[in-house]
Order: structure tokens, then C-alpha cells, then sequence
């Protein structure tokens, strides 16, 4: 597969031999050599700009250093490896489907039976809606098309995921403990992304049900009165895995979902991503918008969902610059009408969004969106 890799010459030298040779004891310092150089490379200004070539070495050193370790007995470090080189190499690297097939090599002897404990739904909190988002049970594609895609209008879709085994298999900690509990994933800690707390931690999935969903849920008014001095709150971390391409990286959970034929109806008929949310009571996303059309599944649990429309942006405040310009600062339920005077006079539409049920978001609509429960969504953009 080194010729998949023509148009690197720079690297064709140092990479041809480790293909030909395969991972071991002999080349293991070039193999960490590649995988310490890659990751300087991918780490180097914006994501967006790094060479695909980077990509590449990084997923292609991670299957050599990985196969040492299969090797050697060393199963979770062997998968820890392969997923960072999944998630940092993409679906295109040439290694995609070794980096798979290691997976379910190491799995083997990781994986744990399922006890069928369940998420405990606990609600922390309720908002009610105060300005629904209709709701119409399973639309024919075409009124879908003519009463909301086409004219840009919102709404709650019921009735529409009745085929996904997700449904029933996704409401078990335990199944995703058996099927995936020792994958590694990127999750995110703190308030929300806009947060001074706010990092970005690997740990396998085992690990994230453990920290964040084994202990009491944090409503967001708990995480507000830890800002006050004399709060005697305990200080509880949340931990989100949020806008995650997990179906790609797990193909078993895949298969309990089906794609709605929804997502055919828009213009090109293209799906771009699909992404999971996955999380505790009290994840928060702050207001922002994004440049597709939005179907949003609920699986596990419910979410508070707040919707403003492109007209209402002078309203919101978002960032003027950076990186951030899809998003606005304005603590959604307790805005600060001082810093921002305009906000009240936002119009909004908002929702309960619950298992079974499908929200579409069209482009560059404003939302935020708060877990009431441990939660677990899948999105779909497409154009």
C-alpha cells in the first residue's frame, strides 16, 4: 500500500522499507521516530492546513507501533494507538482497514460481558418549553421537502426511528461497555467550550462512564454557584463527548442505526458528518450555528433545545473574529443584560427534545442545547 503514498517522495525512503519489512523489534526507534515527528507536524498552527501527507504517516507509524504491541501482549496500548491513528489519520489513510482489523485482534481480549445495567435517566433539572417547536409524526419525504427544508422552518419529527436497535441496545451502559468500553475517544471537560476550564482529554470509554457517569450528574446551576466563594458545592468535573465521528470509528455501534431518508432531500442530497453526543445531565452547548442541514436524533435520555433565527443575530453578540464567529458568549438562561442589552429581545423557539425523536435544524439557525438527563444524540449535517 506504500504506493498509495506517491507524491511524498520526501518520505517514500523512510516508509517503503517499515511496509516491505513489516513492525518489529528491529525498526521500532524509526517507527517512534515517524510517529514523534507526525505529531509535531499535525500539532503545527491550524488543523485545517496540516498536509494530508502528515495524516497519513502518522496512521500508517501508529499500525507499525501498534503491531509491536499486539506482539507483545500490550492489547490496550495497542488499541489507545489505533484509535488516535484513526481519529488523526481519517477515513482515507491507507491503513484504515489495518488499523480496524488490529482493533478487533487486541478487542478480543478486552472486551467484557454486558450486565444490562442501564444510564440512570435521573432528570437534574426541568425547562419547560416556553415557545414550542411543533412536532408531526414521521412526514411522507415530500411534505418534509415543502413545509420545512425548502423554507428553512424547524421541527420535532416522531415516529421516524422505530428500525434503530439503538434505541434499546444505546440505553444500556453496559452493551457500550462490551462493544466499545475499551476504545480510546476525545473528551471534552469543563462547562462548555467557551469556558476557562475547558480542555480536551483522551480516555478509553470505560474510563468516561466512569468518571462522569458512575457519579452525580452537575446541573448547570450547581457549576454557577461553584463560581461563588462561599459556596460549599463540591467541585465535579463534566466531561462531554461531544461532535464526535464515533460511528466511523466504531463500525459495531453503526450498524444499530439507519440513516433517515431525510437526508437525501436536500439539494445535492449529500451526507457531510454524522456525530455523536454523548454525556452526563447538565452538557452544555453554547448558542452557535452551523453551515448544514441538521437532523438531530435523540437516542438516550432528553435535551433542552433553544432555536433562534438568522434574523435575530444582531441580538446575540457572536464573536466578531477568531475562530469562534459562529458562536455567541450570552449565557443563554441567565444572560447578562448589562454586557448584552439586545439579548432580550431575541425570539426564540424551543423544545424538550426525547428518545425516539428527530429536531431539524436548518443552516445558520442559532442553537443551544443543555442535557437534562444523561444523554445521547447523533447528528446529522447534510446540504
Amino acid at each position: 500500500r506504500s504506493s498509495d503514498l506517491e507524491g511524498y517522495p520526501v518520505l517514500l525512503e523512510i516508509v517503503r522499507p517499515l511496509v516491505s519489512e513489516g513492525a518489529s523489534c528491529s525498526n521500532e526507534n524509526m517507527v517512534n521516530y515517524l510517529l514523534s515527528l507526525a505529531w509535531e507536524k499535525l500539532h503545527e498552527g491550524n488543523w485545517r492546513e496540516v498536509a494530508q501527507c502528515w495524516r497519513e504517516v502518522y496512521a500508517l507509524a501508529s499500525f507499525l507501533k501498534a503491531s509491536l504491541m499486539c506482539k507483545g501482549s500490550r492489547w490496550q496500548e495497542c488499541c489507545r494507538l489505533c484509535d488516535i491513528g484513526l481519529m488523526l489519520g481519517g477515513a482515507e489513510t491507507v491503513v484504515h482497514e489495518d488499523l480496524h482489523d488490529l482493533l478487533k485482534t487486541a478487542g478480543n481480549h478486552l472486551a467484557c460481558e454486558d450486565d444490562h445495567v442501564k444510564f440512570d435517566l435521573t432528570p437534574i433539572g426541568s425547562l419547560p418549553p416556553t415557545h414550542p417547536i411543533p412536532r408531526v409524526h414521521a412526514p411522507p419525504l415530500e411534505r418534509f421537502l415543502v413545509d420545512h427544508l425548502d423554507v428553512a422552518v424547524p421541527v420535532i419529527m416522531t415516529g421516524c426511528l422505530e428500525g434503530w436497535n439503538a434505541l434499546s441496545n444505546w440505553q444500556y451502559l453496559s452493551y457500550w461497555r462490551s462493544v466499545a468500553g475499551y476504545r480510546t475517544v476525545p473528551v471534552e471537560v469543563g462547562s462548555n467550550y467557551l469556558s476557562e476550564d475547558w480542555k480536551q482529554e483522551l480516555m478509553t470509554l470505560n474510563e468516561f462512564f466512569s468518571r462522569y457517569f458512575e457519579a452525580p450528574a452537575v446541573s448547570p446551576a450547581t457549576k454557577r454557584r461553584r463560581k461563588d466563594k462561599n459556596s460549599t458545592v463540591s467541585d465535579q468535573e463534566i466531561g462531554y463527548l461531544a461532535q464526535h465521528t464515533l460511528l466511523e470509528q466504531i463500525p459495531e455501534l453503526a450498524k444499530d442505526i439507519i440513516i433517515p431518508d431525510y437526508c437525501r432531500m436536500a439539494p445535492q442530497g449529500e451526507l457531510q458528518v454524522v456525530n455523536i453526543w454523548l454525556g452526563p445531565g447538565g452538557t452544555v452547548s453554547p448558542i452557535h450555528h452551523d453551515p448544514y442541514h441538521n437532523l438531530l436524533a435523540q437516542v438516550v435520555g432528553s435535551k433542552y433545545i433553544r432555536l433562534y433565527d438568522p434574523s435575530q443575530s444582531e441580538y446575540l453578540y457572536a464573536f466578531q473574529d477568531g475562530l469562534l464567529t459562529n458562536t455567541s458568549p450570552v449565557d443563554v438562561l441567565h444572560p447578562d443584560l448589562k454586557e448584552f442589552p439586545q439579548f432580550g429581545r431575541a425570539k426564540y423557539i424551543d423544545c424538550e427534545l426525547r428518545a425516539g425523536e428527530i429536531l431539524y435544524i436548518p443552516p445558520k439557525w442559532w442553537h443551544y442545547v443543555q442535557s437534562l438527563s444523561s444523554s445521547c444524540s447523533v447528528s446529522f449535517w447534510f446540504e
